[in-house]
């Protein structure tokens, strides 16, 4: 943990610095350029929303829930404990690398770790609980998101990412935890307070691979209430207490892939690497507030519903889980900090 406090403190300062040297191609128009017309390529962004997050680091906790495990295999017993703490910590951020009138591309990094407690944990007691006990889950990737607008009210979106998914250490073989995601919309802006669009993704987004439509709706009410939605991944309705404070009340889908391989010997002779296939639904209520201009925080809380804890021999589309966990209902909260783009580049 040093040794990522480190790096994240160093990647923090710099790709604020990169942030300030390129805000200007990253900036957003004034006001009076949201509206759309056949002579002008058009802003998807709307009228009321609330300006790109650069750079965050978000970390979650969640306490004392239940954790059943229902085997279909005669080599793995059922059993139900107790998860002491859940802890995740996210790293990401998002800078342009182009940005022109007709076009503009821009490439991303997340760092996402999740690790697992158990209240009484015995060593040996149970080969899961065992493997799981304060395991690194790690995730870390990059993605490319391509915005093309169009004469008019249309324009196009695109994110291609490829993450490293698994319980790896420093010798990561990357073809053994690879996963990539491809997703892409067709946008329509309406109005400079009104956007919609229809699109697809491809991925691991909510555990398990999938293939599913996306409808996008968003929409600024007045000067204080918005509703941003991307169905099935959200929908938050937004209100904008000032120029420096935000509330939301929204709900979300929430998944993550993991390649895993073992030590337990019963485990590694069903499947190895082990899949993990975690996906849950949120509820939740955010408030943002502005720290100083670019630099922000929030906070969150909810309760999150468990869809699906699985382990699996394969990852294909349709697979058979050898063990079955459900995990109990949980409340969670959660704290970021986060950049945003100057209001000087946005005046």
């Amino acid at each position: 943990m040093k040794i990522l406090f480190k790096h994240t403190i160093t990647l923090s300062i710099t790709v604020f610095i990169i942030c300030q040297l390129c805000t200007s191609s990253f900036a957003q128009v004034n006001l009076d350029l949201l509206d759309c017309t056949d002579t002008t390529f058009c802003n998807p962004k709307l009228i009321g929303m609330p300006r790109s997050k650069a750079l965050l680091f978000n970390y979650e906790g969640v306490r004392d829930f239940r954790f059943t495990m229902k085997s279909e295999n005669s080599g793995i017993p059922d059993n139900q404990s107790e998860v002491r703490q859940n802890r995740r910590i996210k790293f990401k951020f998002k800078v342009p690398l182009f940005h022109k009138p007709n076009y503009k591309v821009l490439v991303g990094f997340k760092y996402y770790e999740e690790k697992f407690n158990f209240d009484d944990f015995s060593a040996g007691y149970h080969p899961i609980e065992t493997e799981l006990e304060d395991k690194s889950l790690k995730s870390i990737g990059g993605a490319v998101y391509i915005i093309k607008p169009f004469m008019g009210n249309k324009y196009l979106v695109g994110k291609v990412k490829a993450d490293i998914s698994g319980d790896y250490n420093e010798n990561v073989h990357v073809n053994d935890y690879l996963k990539v995601s491809v997703s892409g919309l067709y946008g329509i802006k309406s109005t400079i307070s009104k956007s919609y669009g229809f699109g697809f993704s491809a991925g691991y987004n909510f555990g398990r691979p999938s293939i599913y439509p996306l409808v996008a709706y968003n929409k600024t009410f007045s000067s204080k209430w918005g509703v941003e939605s991307l169905l099935p991944s959200h929908i938050k309705l937004r209100h904008n207490i000032s120029d420096k404070d935000i509330l939301y009340l929204g709900t979300e889908l929430h998944g993550n892939s993991f390649n895993l391989f073992f030590n337990d010997s019963t485990l590694s002779e069903i499947a190895s690497p082990v899949y993990l296939q975690q996906s849950e639904i949120r509820f939740f209520g955010t408030y943002e507030r502005e720290i100083h201009d670019f630099l922000w925080f929030n906070i969150s809380a909810g309760l999150r519903e468990n869809l699906e804890f699985t382990l699996s021999s394969n990852n294909s589309f349709k697979n058979d889980p050898f063990v079955d966990n459900d995990l109990g209902s949980s409340l969670f909260i959660n704290a970021s900090i986060f950049m945003v783009v100057p209001r000087k580049y946005i005046q």
